[in-house]
């Protein structure tokens, strides 16, 4: 059999590794599982490898070449569904590279997304598209979370991953209400800007420590974030999303793209979201996850999954 081996975080290797390992052996593959210390040095010496995400530069997987499949948390639906992508993670993932954002959302899938933004957030597809309300929403991101830190070309290392979004902010958005909505399960990230915040805040700004914050998102006029994964979520709420970072939706301008410039901020009154645009964009998410509940033949019957196994072969 071909050899393949496995990086899993220990839950995710609770809950993935059985699944992944009977998928394998389905198509003649011997996955083994392996710690996650000295990753760098045991990812060199495997040839076929699934690994989830860690916060190493994708540079850093292309110049040590190894057939991977990559899994990561969702773009949407995080607790309950994964990412699996055969190319990359976040800008340099298949669905990026090969702008698979731009191929026509199919009905099956449309009728997916309708059910989604009902069921997941409890509001109707693009909702807020006419949304007159004031407020934009800025969305904080752990600093050392992959996403935000080696996918974010603005980042400045002494004003770090939020401080500079902060920067950004106070330099080139408009001068409207903004809500600034803390990390859900790191209070800590809020903590620490508020020192930079209260340097430079506007008397137009507030705090949101709601719980819900979907429900608080539903009575905003547009999202500000690096590249958090609720920038996919909103789209389904039809506002506008300024990004300053890069993440799959990179190239699709589903966001206000602002990695490369961030003077185009200033422009985020006059961005209008488009819906085709955005159903493409949706769709070619949806392609790229399966919820956790998944079996092992959902995974083997993965056109991911089935690229990288041909290519172990």
């Amino acid at each position: 059999m071909v050899k393949a081996n496995s990086f899993l975080p220990s839950v995710e290797n609770d809950k993935l590794f059985p699944l992944l390992y009977d998928a394998c052996k389905e198509v003649g593959i011997d996955l083994q599982p392996n710690k996650l210390s000295n990753y760098r040095e045991n990812y060199r010496k495997a040839q076929n490898v699934i690994t989830w995400g860690y916060k190493i530069p994708t540079e850093w997987y292309n110049t040590n070449y190894r057939n991977t499949l990559y899994l990561e948390n969702g773009l949407f639906c995080q607790r309950g569904q994964f990412w699996i992508d055969s190319r990359g993670k976040f800008s340099f993932s298949k669905l990026c590279e090969c702008q698979e954002y731009f191929d026509t959302v199919s009905v099956d899938e449309m009728a997916r997304i309708h059910q989604l933004a009902h069921d997941r957030f409890k509001w109707n597809l693009f909702e807020g598209y006419d949304n007159s309300c004031e407020p934009y929403m800025f969305a904080l991101q752990r600093g050392i979370d992959a996403p935000a830190r080696l996918d974010f070309p603005l980042r400045n290392k002494k004003l770090k991953t939020n401080g500079t979004a902060l920067e950004i902010i106070s330099e080139h958005f408009p001068d409207l209400p903004i809500i600034w909505r803390g990390h859900p399960r790191f209070p800590d990230v809020l903590k620490n800007l508020m020192p930079h915040l209260k340097k430079c805040w506007r008397s137009n700004w507030s705090i949101d420590t709601s719980k819900d914050c979907y429900k608080t998102l539903k009575n905003c006029r547009g999202l500000i974030t690096i590249n958090s994964t609720l920038a996919t979520e909103t789209l389904f709420l039809g506002i506008p999303v300024a990004t300053l970072g890069r993440s799959a939706f990179t190239g699709s301008n589903v966001t206000l793209e602002c990695h490369d410039d961030p003077s185009k901020l200033s422009k985020i009154t006059k961005f209008v979201p488009d819906q085709d645009r955005i159903l493409n964009y949706l769709g070619a998410v949806m392609r790229h996850q399966l919820p956790t509940t998944s079996t092992h033949k959902d995974i083997s019957e993965h056109r991911e999954f089935q690229i990288w196994a041909q290519r172990a072969k």
